[in-house]
């Protein structure tokens, strides 16, 4: 409702509607909005999931911690169960099994697994408030950093760069280790992650 009486007082050809009009109109796009959220290509995550190829297990990334800031990676069996309606549901056997925590000291906004990704390599991305950061988990359970992408350093050596964050990274259906971001500029770039490209 405050809201509602600023815009009435600053702008006075909107004073004939009213602030009750003017805030109902206000939180029906704020519900809008929230609706809608969920089909936003741009919009964040902070879970992923994925069946690892010829297995009966999961790969689970998912941001915990202080703002979100940590990731854990961790893996589960899982099995099919038919329910009493002849429908079939993939369910976890036990526990998740952790293979490590990662401080990225950024906040993560979104967590990407490559297409490419098999049985022997799970490739992903993920997107701080300020960086990227690609990583792969192998068949024997091992997590390795192969790229970290900081905006901030890279601004500063590259003045064509305007100071700017990630706003958006998708990985290439095409090349193991390339991925294409998008920053809060607008500034979009393809990157190869192997080569630090």
């Amino acid at each position: 409702m405050d809201q509602a009486n600023r815009i009435v007082r600053d702008v006075k050809s909107l004073g004939f509607l009213g602030t009750n009009s003017i805030a109902s109109m206000l939180q029906d796009d704020a519900s809008t909005n929230r609706q809608f959220e969920q089909h936003d290509p741009l919009q964040g995550n902070v879970l992923v999931t994925t069946h690892i190829p010829e297995t009966d297990y999961k790969l689970f990334i998912f941001a915990t911690g202080e703002s979100l800031s940590r990731i854990v990676i961790a893996i589960s069996g899982y099995s099919d169960f038919s329910l009493s309606n002849d429908s079939k549901i993939s369910l976890p056997l036990d526990e998740l099994d952790i293979i490590t925590v990662v401080d990225l000291q950024y906040p993560v906004r979104q967590i990407t697994i490559s297409p490419l990704s098999n049985r022997e390599q799970i490739i992903f991305a993920v997107r701080t408030t300020s960086t990227i950061s690609l990583y792969s988990v192998n068949d024997k359970r091992d997590c390795q950093l192969l790229h970290t992408f900081i905006f901030y350093e890279r601004t500063v050596t590259s003045p064509q760069i305007d100071y700017s964050m990630p706003n958006h990274v998708v990985m290439s259906p095409y090349k193991k280790y390339d991925y294409l971001c998008v920053t809060t500029n607008g500034y979009v770039a393809l990157v190869d992650g192997k080569k630090d490209e």
